[in-house]
This record gives structure tokens, C-alpha cells and sequence, in this order.
């Protein structure tokens, strides 16, 4: 939309969190670079809802898709540039991006299923409350976060010196002074160390913020640390 975009996310064994800091920060370099400003692009944290049954995809995909419709931005949700309806019309996804139809709409057939759905003139139920999307009472036993991410772990472990302990650690075991490392250097051989180092104490269950105090960078940075990691 013009000023804001809606998402539906599988984020498998990703946090959303981590998902999103790395779609923001991407953009906003981006963009920033493009038009030569400075500073944060986005107002706010993003809101999120669990969907707790996969009954409400077909009324939020279909929600999605009419957005722009319904803004008055378009005669037609194919005709929106920058939205997956015409990828989930049959058509091929921009080279640019990777998209993948939420389950009962693949294939040929879910494609004339999607068809339908945007033609229907029923009215969907999309029922909200707190953060999740279904019925109260369904969210009972769902657990939001990875077990080995959990917001205990992350408090068991919090604190400027267990970080800087292990990162010390880390540091002699790579031959690296961590002092160095703490520096606002961008050479790329310390930059390279940098990145591991903080990619390992994630792997670790410390959190991106005591992993960003401890080296004076910014939790988008601890994040791209672990993309990198992760591409290696």
C-alpha cells in the first residue's frame, strides 16, 4: 500500500522477529540510499497475528489481495503492481522475488480456487483477538517461540558480562583481541571476525541487544551477521 504493506508469513523455524528486522533494515538501506536520506524508513514496530487455524487462510488471503481495491488504489487486485495476485492467478512470480501460495491454493486448481474466492461475493469471517487470528480458546498450548529461544533463556544468560565473557572466549579461540573487534573498524578482516563472533554468541542464546551492546553495533547488525552465516 502507499503507506504501509500487509504480510502473510510462514516463518518455519525463523522467529518473526528476525524475519522482519531483515526485511526492514534492507529496505531502509535501500531505500535511504536511493533518495539520499537518512534515519529510520518505518514508524513504529510492526503489528503481528498468529493464525491459529489454517480455516482463515482462504478470508486473509482474499483480504490481502482486495486491499488495494478497496483503498481505491486500483480497478483490479491483478493490476496492482505490488501484490502476489496474479502469481496466485496462474502467472509467474517477478524475477525479483521468491513467493510461495499459502496451502489449498497451489497448482492449477488452487489457482481457480483463488479465482473464485476473489470473484465471491460471501463474507469471509476474519475474527482478531489479542494477537492471534481465530476463536478464543484455540491459542491455548501454542507456544509462539522456539523452544531454545524462549525469553528464559534469553534472561538466564542476559547481562554485559556473561556476553563479554564468552565473546572473550570466543575471541581467544580464534586468536582474535576482542578490543579490536569492539572498535568502529570496518576493515574486512575484522569485520569478518565481527560477524562470526556475533553470529556464534546468537547461535548461543544470548540476545541481539546484549550482542550489539557488546560490540557498539545495532541489534540489524547482529542480524546480518547471522544471514551471512548462514548463507556460508
Amino acid at each position: 500500500m502507499t503507506n504501509h504493506v500487509h504480510l502473510l508469513v510462514y516463518r518455519g523455524e525463523n522467529s518473526l522477529a528476525s524475519i522482519m528486522q531483515l526485511v526492514h533494515s534492507r529496505y531502509a538501506r535501500y531505500f535511504n540510499r536511493r533518495y539520499g536520506k537518512r534515519g529510520y524508513v518505518f514508524q513504529g514496530r510492526y503489528r503481528a497475528f498468529l493464525v491459529l487455524d489454517d480455516r482463515y487462510l482462504a478470508a486473509l488471503v482474499r483480504y490481502i489481495h482486495r486491499n488495494p481495491v478497496e483503498a481505491g488504489l486500483v480497478r483490479r487486485a491483478m493490476d496492482y503492481r505490488w501484490s502476489s495476485d496474479r502469481f496466485y492467478r496462474g502467472y509467474d512470480a517477478p524475477s525479483y522475488v521468491k513467493l510461495v501460495r499459502v496451502p489449498g491454493f497451489e497448482g492449477e486448481r488452487g489457482a481457480n480456487r483463488y479465482k473464485d474466492l476473489m470473484l465471491s461475493k460471501e463474507k469471509l469471517e476474519v475474527p482478531v483477538f489479542l494477537t492471534f487470528v481465530g476463536k478464543e480458546g484455540m491459542e491455548k498450548g501454542i507456544e509462539r517461540r522456539k523452544p531454545d529461544r524462549s525469553r528464559l533463556k534469553w534472561r538466564e544468560k542476559r547481562g554485559a558480562s556473561q556476553v563479554l565473557s564468552r565473546a572473550a572466549k570466543i575471541c581467544g579461540q580464534m586468536g582474535q583481541l576482542l578490543e579490536r573487534l569492539r572498535t568502529p573498524s570496518r576493515q574486512r578482516i575484522v569485520a569478518r571476525f565481527r560477524n562470526k563472533i556475533m553470529s556464534r554468541l546468537y547461535r548461543d542464546g544470548y540476545s541481539p541487544a546484549d550482542i550489539a551492546r557488546t560490540f557498539n553495533r545495532t541489534p540489524a547488525a547482529v542480524f546480518r551477521a547471522c544471514e551471512r552465516a548462514r548463507r556460508k
